[in-house]
Parts: structure tokens; C-alpha cells; sequence
């Protein structure tokens, strides 16, 4: 069965005016070449039956810093204790959407609830990714952000676009905000949030791993 195609995002004048959009910097990509990697997550996305989860994502993926960090390849060094290949380049989005879809497929999850894990898998690193981009890192090339750190970076990614599910559903943006690890809300089922944060935290789990040596 063919699935309908998703339409196309760009994003806003007022979304790339916001604090993450600088265009004075060096290396940033094109804007046409960063709307076509933005068009790329939506149409990734399993179908989301809930038009407000749908809304979210769209603002979310109108930031173009977000979307850029999704698509820097990373060098990443063997985890602590390995042994064996030497470092090896890996693109964020590729690591990111494995663990989506192995949250997706956990068998603990209610058919309703496997596209909210995929999409809080997908974008539960986007502050690592972000902290770890050439340009968008603070402190200087050697940076090395911890978790703490890059969970602050996501929170301040997608706290807008939360804010504005909340306005919409406030159970929805409490749970999803809850298995990301930086909102707690009274809306949400508490049993949902488990289910969800343990089908996204071993798949995430490895992801950071892969980003920060750990």
C-alpha cells in the first residue's frame, strides 16, 4: 500500500530570526539543501495519526540548527573499554533514526504508542548533536559536552514547540516531554511515560554512548 506523501516543510521567517539562526557564521549549510534534509526527517516519520503531533514536529524541524545537527558526521572514538576498529565517521541522523526504530518495534509498547516512541528516540540526542556541530558548540572546538549539558541544549530546542502541543494537548506534550527527560507534567499516564522511556532509553542509551565516549 502506498502511504500519502507528507508535504513540504520550509521554514519561517520568524523561526530562522530565532536565537539558534546565525547566519554570520561560516559553514552553515544552504538553505535550500537544509530544506531538503528537513523534508527528509518529516517524510522518515512514521504517520502520525494525532494532528497536533504532527504540528509539533513540523516546528520542531523549522529549526534549522536542529535539522543542520542531524547531518554533521561525527568521528566517533571506540567506547570506553573496546577494542578493536579505530574511529570511524557516523552521520547523527542515521544513529538517531536506528534507535527511533528500534524504540518503535519494543514489544512492551500499545500499538498507539509506537510512533510517540519513535519520534522521542529520534529526537532525544538533538542537544548532543547540536553541542557537538563545529559551529553551533560553545566554549571552543575542544568542547566536550557531558549529558546534563546536552539535555539543557534540548530542552531549549524543543520547549517551544512543546509549549505549543501543551496548548493543544496537554497530556501529549506532558508524556512526551516526560520520556525525553526535561518536563513533568500531572496530564500525563504515568504507566505510558514507563513503557515509553524504557523502549527509548537502551536504543538512546547507545547514541550518546557513540557521541561522547562514554
Amino acid at each position: 500500500m502506498t502511504m500519502p506523501r507528507q508535504p513540504r516543510i520550509t521554514a519561517s521567517a520568524a523561526d530562522r530570526s530565532s536565537s539558534f539562526f546565525r547566519t554570520d557564521l561560516p559553514d552553515r549549510l544552504p538553505g535550500h539543501e537544509v530544506d531538503r534534509l528537513r523534508a527528509l526527517m518529516y517524510q522518515s516519520c512514521p504517520i502520525l495519526p494525532d494532528p497536533a503531533l504532527n504540528e509539533f514536529v513540523r516546528r520542531v524541524l523549522a529549526n534549522d540548527e536542529l535539522v543542520e545537527s542531524y547531518f554533521h558526521a561525527q568521528v566517533s572514538q571506540p567506547l570506553r573499554g573496546a577494542t578493536g576498529p579505530t574511529p570511524r565517521s557516523r552521520m547523527p541522523y542515521t544513529e538517531a533514526m536506528r534507535a527511533a526504530l528500534q524504540a518503535q518495534a519494543t514489544c512492551l509498547l500499545q500499538p498507539g504508542e509506537r510512533s510517540l516512541a519513535y519520534l522521542a528516540a529520534l529526537l532525544h540526542p538533538c542537544g548532543l548533536f547540536h553541542s557537538r556541530h563545529p559551529v553551533f558548540r560553545p566554549l571552543g572546538r575542544n568542547f566536550m559536552p557531558d549529558r546534563s549539558y546536552a539535555r539543557q541544549v534540548s530542552c531549549r530546542l524543543l520547549e517551544p514547540a512543546l509549549g505549543l502541543l501543551a496548548d493543544r494537548d496537554r497530556a501529549l506534550a506532558d508524556t512526551l516531554g516526560a520520556v525525553l527527560g526535561f518536563r513533568a507534567g500531572d496530564a500525563c499516564d504515568r504507566e505510558q511515560v514507563a513503557r515509553l522511556t524504557a523502549a527509548v532509553y537502551v536504543p538512546c542509551l547507545r547514541v550518546t554512548a557513540l557521541w561522547t565516549g562514554a
